[in-house]
């Protein structure tokens, strides 16, 4: 099961992330300080609700060489990148 994302043009919302490897996340910035501990490989544990329901799905870090981003937005990138792919 991998996350669902938002689609826009159906309005469909996607899997909202609540937990990082247990670490609450409400905004982008808690995403951001949590990833930055993490490199590619690490697994790890996501939170998200679903509709009515919380789920947990585990996912492997991975990291895209052609990106000219920080570090720090790299890292949320390929974290959003990797849940969404399915």
């Amino acid at each position: 099961m991998g996350l669902r994302k938002t689609d826009c043009h159906a309005r469909i919302l996607g899997d909202i992330i609540t937990s990082v490897d247990g670490k609450k996340v409400t905004n982008s910035n808690d995403m951001f300080k949590i990833l930055d501990a993490y490199k590619e490989g690490d697994e790890v544990a996501v939170e998200v609700l679903r509709g009515d329901h919380k789920n947990n799905i585990s996912v492997t870090l991975e990291l895209n060489p052609d990106e000219s981003e920080s570090d720090i937005m790299r890292s949320t990138r390929n974290v959003f990148k990797a849940l969404t792919e399915t």
